[in-house]
């Protein structure tokens, strides 16, 4: 296999939660790396504050000819470079990257949860409602949701937070 000393920008796979831990260790190997952080609040009902969230949860992105892959796979918590198979790793093209730069250091309130359709079935995966499935009906704002949980042959509606559910 012949690789490419052009360093092109890639997507990297870590392990759940680990994103920071990543970035840090990749820095620290003088890789270029870029993990998009937006500032959410915190899921804790108790406090106000807000805390940096990867905009790309389990996934960050790294500036690296093909031959230094090593130095990323290496890396404690990543799980893997994305491609269509071992060793053959996709490219991210750089304007998108800038773009997503653009977005977030722009510090507008941005929407991590695009994924979310209204009709869509989710399941709420923290808080009192934790394990319920339902369908979503509605979108309130943009960290407010509404989903329908049928019982019995009739609905019951709960407006829940938007980081509280999955798809399904």
């Amino acid at each position: 296999m012949v690789y490419s000393k052009v360093s092109q920008w890639h997507a990297v796979h870590t392990r759940s939660r680990h994103e920071k831990k990543v970035y840090s260790e990749l820095c620290a190997r003088e890789v270029e790396a870029f993990l998009p952080l937006i500032r959410v609040p915190s899921s804790r009902r108790d406090r106000r504050a807000e805390y940096d969230k990867p905009l790309f949860p389990g996934y960050l992105f790294v500036r690296i000819p093909a031959e230094r892959a090593w130095d990323v796979l290496s890396v404690r918590g990543v799980a893997r470079i994305l491609g269509p198979r071992p060793l053959e790793y996709s490219v991210v093209p750089e304007h998108e990257i800038e773009s997503i730069r653009t977005l977030v250091e722009s510090k507008l309130r941005l929407d991590p949860f695009p994924c979310l359709r209204v009709g869509q079935m989710v399941r709420i995966k923290r808080g009192l409602l934790k394990g319920v499935e339902g369908r979503l009906i509605e979108r309130r704002g943009r960290l407010r949701i509404v989903v329908s949980v049928e019982l019995l042959g009739r609905a019951v509606a709960a407006d829940v937070r938007a980081d509280d559910v999955e798809p399904i």
